[in-house]
């Protein structure tokens, strides 16, 4: 994925850059109004950059390049919107940025579900802060700011996610709790339709917290099951079609829809099954075959081998 970008940028400017950074997606396990049980993944984006002196950020995009002011935060309806929102958040702090050439690759889906938007501002920064050598600034204050541009929370688990574990962030900070991905595997089901509800978890928040540190992938499942249901607000007839063909899966702990996703939770004796099941359900329904994904719970972002 890396080397994509490298190649994007390297494509569009006709020079290698001079960093990459890379950020994760992640998703909701559960969430209430108060705190979120989130892990990364291991699918994510890299951007690649290298500095200017004349203020512009140029962006390479699917029809060329894009050029703006590096103080312009005017919304312009695309995703450049959230790169131009993380580089005005870093000049507004104080830090002396004057400009970079930008080029980005993904491995997400453009859904908010998997935390699309989060990865996109925070690989920016990211690559901002490493392209000027703002040594000071912390992952926590980087956070801070970059949220200005997005979800704090999802900003915050893009950045402090661990391999193999959840995240349990509330107004009391941050636990690491244990997701073994050789006991359950995390399958999204990616899909062309547009977003579920947003989800209110209540007090199930803290039971799945509870599960999850005690290794009880089961009821994690029916936990996410019940959060399904319980879900305030419509949700569209297809994620409900395809979180009902989950759960009658042989080997399925839970499934609930996150934005145009469903998040499955699969034994993972059953996951080849499990796979070819959604996929052949899928086709069958919609004539087309569906974007599956198995993920695992990932380190968060980083910045890239400069030689690799």
């Amino acid at each position: 994925m890396n080397d994509t970008a490298k190649g994007v940028f390297r494509d569009a400017f006709g020079f290698d850059p001079r960093v990459r950074y890379y950020a994760p997606g992640q998703i909701t396990l559960a969430r209430d109004q108060t705190a979120a049980l989130l892990c990364g993944i291991d699918r994510g984006i890299v951007c690649a950059a290298s500095a200017r002196s004349d203020g512009m950020l140029r962006i390479v995009t699917e029809s060329g390049i894009a050029a703006y002011h590096i103080d312009d935060t005017a919304y312009h309806g695309d995703w450049t919107d959230a790169v131009r929102r993380a580089a005005a958040a870093l000049r507004h702090a104080g830090y002396p940025l004057t400009g970079a050439d930008m080029a980005f690759s993904s491995k997400l889906p453009r859904d908010e579900g998997v935390g699309y938007t989060a990865a996109l501002v925070t690989a920016a920064g990211g690559a901002l802060r490493a392209l000027y050598g703002l040594v000071p600034l912390s992952d926590e204050e980087l956070v801070r700011l970059l949220s200005y541009s997005g979800d704090h929370r999802a900003i915050h688990s893009c950045m402090m996610a661990r391999k193999n574990t959840a995240m349990l962030q509330s107004a009391h900070g941050c636990a690491y709790l244990p997701l073994a991905s050789d006991r359950a595997a995390i399958v999204l089901l990616c899909t062309a339709f547009n977003g579920a509800a947003d989800l209110a978890d209540g007090d199930r928040l803290c039971t799945a917290a509870r599960v999850l540190k005690d290794g009880d992938y089961p009821a994690l499942g029916a936990l996410m099951r019940a959060t399904h249901r319980a879900t305030q607000g419509p949700i569209l007839r297809e994620l409900n079609l395809l979180t009902e063909a989950a759960w009658a899966t042989k080997g399925v702990y839970g499934a609930r829809a996150i934005g145009g996703c469903t998040l499955n939770l699969v034994e993972p004796l059953y996951l080849n099954l499990f796979v070819k099941r959604m996929a052949d359900f899928y086709e069958d329904m919609w004539d087309r075959q569906p974007r599956l994904m198995v993920v695992r719970p990932s380190d968060g972002a980083h910045r890239l081998n400069d030689n690799g």
